[in-house]
Formats: C-alpha cells, structure tokens, sequence
C-alpha cells in the first residue's frame, strides 16, 4: 500500500533527524523498500527451507499486518504533522510504541501458525533472530552512518 509506505518512510526520516528535503525523503523511500524487499527474500528463503506448506499463509498474514501499522504509522504521522510541537521525541515514543505491537503481533502470527508444540523454540528464536531483530539493527546502523 502506498499509505504504508509514505507512513514507514517519513516516520524514518523524522527519526533520523534529517532535514525535510526531497532527497533524503527519497533515501528513506528507498531504505524503506530496500529494507522490506531483503526481508520477504530472506522469509522467502527461510520458510522455504524449514516449513513446507505453510509458507502462503504466513505471508498473506504477514503482508496484511505490514500494511496495515504501516496505515496506523501514516496516521500517526499526520497527527505529529499538524500538532504544535513537532520533535523527535514524540516521534521516537510513537515509533517506539508501534514497533512493540508489530513485533508482537508477528510472533503471535508466526507462533499460531507454525507451532503447535513446545519442541519448535529454536525455530522460533532462530525466526526472531534473522527476520525480526538483525535486519532492525543493520538498518539503524546504516542510518547510523548518514
């Protein structure tokens, strides 16, 4: 979706302080799909490899939560454009509080769709440490570096 994102992209550039230019609008554009293409590739592969069968299903859930905090983050965007007092603290707070439920919300979805027992935890904390948190921090430190 669009909304999803302009929402991802511009909470991105708020968050790393740049100036409000078309240019580095248009490097946090192409970070953010960069960031989402790696990442399907990467789910592409894994659930490939690990769980025959269940993959679609993963991944039309997975897309529909995308786009929908991505909707939720475009709001919230248009909230901090219009309010008085535009800083990157109120940014930080709300990206901060949009993340938590999105991790959340995908390891609900992945834990109900792929576990049904208890043997599964090191698939699960394999899951959480490629898709979930690397690919966060490699981000952050590629912005890190602008």
């Amino acid at each position: 979706s669009i909304f999803a994102l302009i929402g991802y992209s511009t909470m991105l550039l708020y968050l790393t302080g740049l100036p409000d230019v078309w240019a580095n609008f248009g490097i946090c554009t192409g970070a953010t799909l960069l960031f989402f293409a790696i990442k399907y590739l990467i789910i592409k592969i894994f659930f490939g490899t690990m769980f025959n069968g269940t993959e679609p299903k993963f991944l039309s859930r997975y897309h529909q939560l995308t786009v929908l905090f991505g909707v939720i983050t475009y709001v919230a965007i248009i909230i901090l454009a219009f309010s008085v007092d535009i800083n990157i603290q109120n940014a930080t707070i709300l990206a901060t509080i949009v993340g938590l439920l999105y991790c959340t919300s995908i390891c609900y979805i992945f834990i109900t769709t792929f576990f049904s027992n208890i043997s599964s935890v090191l698939s699960l904390f394999l899951y959480l440490c490629t898709l979930e948190i690397l690919p966060v921090m490699v981000l952050v430190k590629f912005l890190s570096t602008f």
